[in-house]
């Protein structure tokens, strides 16, 4: 693995897994390319931007948050895995990424990984929390460890993951609702 400074940038291009002990600080940009992990395990306070092409990035322990001093950007060949570990998704108990001043820029897979010994409600969640904008989208959005009809979606506007229903089971909750309605009016009624 080969740590490149260039003009301030400094690129993580291999093909192998490794850990980047050390913190990395100032004004440069941090890339990732190659077909390799790079574990940045350090708590790092660069001020760059930070641009997955390729690879994959793994930053810090998860679940936790991981806050950017300036832009995201994942390319269209970049991975992202999103850990859940509960159902009440409160903080630190999911992924977030977030900037108090940069835009985050979304391509390639987004994979959003729950915990299949929990049992996720409908809810909606943020887990990109950029304040100074959105552009873009996941090519592929991927996910793991939800009960029987369940499944996620990804909103690119605003950073959410929502946690829907089957089709199939809203419609039968809803007629079974209606029903019910139905059943008590023709009691009522007929009384």
């Amino acid at each position: 693995m080969s740590w490149i400074a260039n003009s301030g940038t400094l690129t993580a291009n291999g093909a192998n897994a490794n850990t980047l002990a050390g913190v990395i600080s100032g004004n440069g940009a941090l890339n990732q390319s190659g077909t390799g992990i790079t574990t940045l395990s350090a708590a790092n306070t660069y001020f760059g931007v930070t641009t997955v092409n390729s690879g994959t990035l793994a930053i810090g322990n998860s679940p936790g948050t991981v806050t950017f001093a300036d832009a995201l950007i994942l390319s269209s060949s970049s991975v992202s895995n999103f850990e859940f570990t509960t159902a009440s998704l409160s903080a630190n108990t999911f992924d977030l990424a977030q900037s108090t001043s940069g835009t985050v820029s979304f391509g390639g897979t987004l994979n959003l990984l729950f915990d299949p010994s929990e049992t996720y409600t409908n809810s909606t969640v943020t887990i990109f929390d950029f304040v100074s904008g959105y552009s873009g989208n996941f090519s592929n959005l991927n996910f793991s460890g939800l009960g029987a009809g369940q499944s996620a979606t990804f909103d690119a506007t605003n950073g959410m993951v929502t946690i829907v229903p089957e089709t199939s089971s809203a419609l039968l909750a809803s007629l079974g609702s209606l029903l019910l309605f139905r059943r008590r009016r023709a009691t009522t009624t007929a009384a």
